[in-house]
This record gives C-alpha cells, sequence and structure tokens, in this order.
C-alpha cells in the first residue's frame, strides 16, 4: 500500500546560515548560467522536478523577491545575505543579552546596510559582536526599551481594551520609534467608541505614546485548509511537526474548524486527530495526528515539494526582510511582501492573538489560515490572517510554548524504544530525551551521539537489541533507529544474548 505522508503546503524559506550562503551562491549562479532552470518571460523561475533541490528553491523564491521589489536577481541575492547575517547576529545577541536586545532592520535598498538596535548606549560586547560581521552593521543605541519591555508596554494595551469590551482591534509597536503603540479599533454595530474614554484607562506612561485610530473597517480577519493542503476545505495545514514523545503531526490554525480530515491530493482524504489549538501569547496555532509518521516536506506552491531545512528563531526575524507564502485558498507562493512590525497583537469576535508579525500587504484569502510563512527551505511561520492592512503570521519558533511540539526539519532523526521481556525497568538517555516508562521516542538532530541506559532492580542485567546500531547501547543518530531493551525477572531463566552486549543498570 502506498505509504500516506501529510505535510506542509507552504512556501520554503531560506534553508542557508550565514556562513553557507556564499557557498550557495556559486552553486545557484552555476545554475542559471547554464540555463538548466528556464527564466520565464515574466520573471518566474520554476525547477522541472516535482521534488525542488535546495538550490533550486532558493533560486525560485530569490526570483520571486525580485520581481515583486523590482530588483535584479543580483540584488534579491544581495539582500537575502544581508538578511542572514544580521539575523544571525540578532539572535546571538538576543540570548546574550536580552536586557537590551530590541530588533533588526533591514535596508530598503538591496545589500544595503542592515541595523541593529539596542536598548541604552551600546557597550563593548555589542560592539565586538557587530565587528564579528562579515559587513558593516549600524546600531542604533540609546533606545528607550528593550524587545522584552516592548512587548510587555504591548500587553497592557490589549488588556486593557479586552477589558473595555473592544473585540476587533490591532495593536502595533514599532520599536524605530521608540516604543510608540499603534491601536486600530473597529467601530461595533456603527457606533465608534470614543478615542478619549479609551485613553483615559491607559497607564498614565502609556497615554502620550499610544497613537489610537478608529476604523469603519475590521482591524482583524481570519482566514478561515500537510503543510499546503486543504483542511475541511477551509484552511491550509502548516508544518510537520512533533511533541516531546516522537508523535508527528501538522499544524493548522487555531480558528479554523476542528479539523476531521485531511485532503492528500490524488489519494483522497485522510483522517486527522486534533491534538490542542491554542490562540494567545504565542499566536494561533493547533496540531492535530494524522494516519502516518510525517515527514519534513512541504509544498511550497501547488505542484512544488521542498525539504523543511530549519526554522528560523524569532529573535532572526528582522523588518524589511521578504517571507514568501502558501494557501490552498488563492493557491499561489506569493514573496511580495515584507515584514513590516515584529511586535503585533490582533484581536476579533473568535480569535485573540499575540506575538504575530505583520506584513507590508495582504495577498492572502478564505481558505489560506494555517499556510506557510518560509524562504526556500527554511520555515517562518504559518497565516493566522490579515491584520492592520496586512498578512500576520504566528511564528513557528514559537510552536513549543503555545502547543508543546517543534517544527520537524531534515537534521531530525528518530529514536524509538521498545522494552520486551517478563522482567521490569525503565531506559534513560544521555543526551536527555528518552524516559521508557513513559516517553519512549526522542528527536535527536543528525550525527547526536545517544547513550542508553538500562534501569531495573531485577538481578538478571537486561540487554539491548533491535537495530544493529542499539546493541551496545550508544547510538548515533545518522538514520531513524528502533532499539529493543530486554529485561528480565530474577526469577525466570535469563535468555543468552550472544550477539547483544550487556549493559550495566544504574
Amino acid at each position: 500500500m502506498k505509504k500516506k505522508w501529510i505535510y506542509g503546503s507552504m512556501l520554503g524559506l531560506s534553508i542557508c546560515l550565514s556562513h553557507e550562503i556564499y557557498a550557495m551562491d556559486e552553486v545557484v549562479q552555476s545554475k542559471i548560467d547554464n540555463k538548466s532552470v528556464p527564466i520565464t518571460r515574466d520573471g518566474h523561475s520554476f525547477a522541472d522536478a516535482h521534488h525542488q533541490s535546495d538550490e533550486d528553491a532558493l533560486i525560485e523564491d530569490l526570483t520571486l523577491v525580485a520581481k515583486a521589489r523590482g530588483w535584479t536577481f543580483a540584488e534579491a541575492m544581495a539582500d537575502h545575505k544581508v538578511a542572514e547575517e544580521i539575523g544571525a547576529i540578532a539572535v546571538k545577541l538576543s540570548k546574550s543579552r536580552p536586557d537590551i536586545f530590541i530588533g533588526s532592520v533591514l535596508s530598503m535598498e538591496p545589500g544595503g546596510t542592515p541595523s541593529l538596535y539596542v536598548k541604552g548606549v551600546a557597550g563593548k560586547e555589542v560592539h565586538d559582536l557587530v565587528a564579528s560581521a562579515k559587513r558593516h552593521i549600524k546600531v542604533v543605541d540609546r533606545q528607550p526599551f528593550s524587545l522584552k519591555e516592548l512587548n510587555q508596554r504591548k500587553k497592557q494595551v490589549t488588556k486593557m481594551l479586552r477589558d473595555q469590551g473592544v473585540d476587533n482591534f490591532s495593536v502595533s509597536v514599532d520599536f524605530r520609534n521608540k516604543g510608540k503603540v499603534d491601536v486600530i479599533v473597529a467601530k461595533k454595530s456603527g457606533t465608534a467608541p470614543q478615542i478619549s474614554d479609551i485613553k483615559s484607562t491607559l497607564p498614565i506612561s502609556l497615554r502620550a505614546d499610544v497613537n489610537l485610530t478608529v476604523s469603519d473597517k475590521p482591524a482583524m480577519v481570519p482566514y478561515s485548509a500537510f503543510g499546503g493542503m486543504y483542511i475541511n476545505i477551509s484552511c491550509t495545514s502548516g508544518w510537520s511537526v512533533f511533541n516531546r514523545y516522537a508523535t508527528t503531526g501538522v499544524t493548522s490554525s487555531s480558528h479554523c474548524n476542528t479539523p476531521v480530515g485531511i485532503l492528500h491530493e490524488g489519494e483522497g482524504w485522510h483522517s486527522m486527530t486534533l491534538q490542542q489549538k491554542y490562540y494567545g501569547s504565542f499566536g494561533d496555532v493547533a496540531w492535530s495526528t494524522t494516519v502516518s509518521d510525517e515527514p519534513p516536506l512541504f509544498f511550497a506552491s501547488e505542484n512544488q515539494i521542498r525539504n523543511v531545512n530549519s526554522v528560523e528563531p524569532h529573535a532572526g526575524i528582522s523588518i524589511n526582510e521578504p517571507i514568501c507564502f502558501y494557501g490552498r485558498g488563492s493557491n499561489r507562493r506569493d514573496c511580495n511582501t515584507r515584514v513590516v512590525s515584529t511586535i503585533n497583537a490582533c484581536n476579533s469576535n473568535w480569535a485573540s492573538d499575540d506575538n504575530l508579525v505583520r506584513m507590508s500587504g495582504n495577498s492572502m484569502i478564505f481558505g489560506d489560515s494555517g499556510g506557510g510563512a518560509s524562504y526556500n527551505t527554511r520555515v517562518f511561520g504559518s497565516v493566522s490572517g490579515w491584520c492592520n492592512g496586512g498578512t500576520v503570521f504566528t511564528v513557528a519558533d514559537l510552536y513549543d510554548e503555545a502547543i508543546g511540539v517543534k517544527v520537524r526539519t531534515t537534521s531530525h532523526r528518530k529514536l524509538k524504544i521498545r522494552k520486551t521481556g517478563p522482567g521490569s525497568g525503565s531506559v534513560t538517555s544521555s543526551p536527555r530525551g528518552i524516559s521508557c516508562g513513559y516517553d519512549c521516542g526522542e528527536f535527536y538532530n543528525y550525527g547526536t551521539v545517544v547513550r542508553l541506559y538500562a534501569n531495573t532492580s531485577s538481578s538478571i542485567t537486561p540487554f539491548f537489541g533491535g537495530d544493529a546500531d542499539c546493541n551496545d547501547g550508544v547510538v548515533t543518530m545518522n538514520r531513524d533507529v528502533n532499539c529493543t531493551v530486554h529485561f528480565e525477572d530474577s526469577g525466570s531463566d535469563p535468555i543468552d544474548p550472544p550477539i547483544y552486549p550487556p549493559i550495566n543498570p544504574l
């Protein structure tokens, strides 16, 4: 029987890390010089293969961005390199100094000087970090708030609006503008709320920094279909994910109807079982298990499948960075917009979402909710809807906080443990992940060396079996591995394990 895989129908984002992009550049340019990827008259490039190579995926997205921005291919490539480099610097600073980190901004000129925003006066640590980059980075310091503090200000305004009974609004913070908070409130039943009444409920420290506008149009509209497939005809699936027990599934948007089926084109509908829905501080996302183990693949467009090679860290998303989208409603890959805000909250009658990223415009329609935000083979997130004039998406790096799952990438390898025999015991691992008992599966990065330990009160030493890699209890995760651990009861005759060297219990 043909295996039924259900994976993302989303666009892919850039696979290359900053130290890899230069080598990739040569491969990409070689393919274009050799005309192995046809460039059509309207500027789109497409690989002939149904499963795109990583190089061809990058070529396609760079070509789409170049067309959307009126750039040459070389300019789009230059901009991509800058985004990779400033993103890596931003992630490092966010980890080492979250108390001063704010964010990064790309120049509107392709390949231009990017900016790194920090709270207070930038010290030696910041300047040393910036000096380690391959290009000049402008440090914009003496800012009044860190990213954490800006998010707190946004939450204060959001809570105030909800407490006032406002049910359709958007809150956006532009860290380039000293932490000013822009609020759009939709009229309710034709009655406009009084701006003075709303502002009077704000803390005094915030009132002067809030710009509030009342709109005749909704401030937030969700786009109610495995990544990139139809779910119940109303939404799009996002990404293949896994939980702490190595159970795989696919994401969708939490505001979609509870998924009961997913359409795998050419094979029909397959069942889905909802595991968790979430909308709130970490966005708008849900995940469901399906009929099979979900691979790290996604639909970049209707007929193109790509690898999922990496996930963009939240701190690595830059203002002005281009991102591509694909949903089954609009049914096209769209790279026409850029990031305009990384600090957003959006509220509608049926969804209340925070920590969303907002784009410069909107090209998504009904049916695109849940679909992927990506570039090349890198995952950025999943579409939530339209808010304050642009598409907004939930950040994939926050899925773990929201629903306890992570996006599955090509670097992940699965280790599964099965206990056998009449005895009892447990199996643990180093690095941590296996605790079997109850947690008998784990995904590890490719090449990770995992040592397994059998724990038992029996006087008979347990032994490992299963795949050949398991026999000495030390597993190198270069592929998916299935191990068995045999436990004997002290009162039973032990099984002689001539091909399985014993493992000492803890």
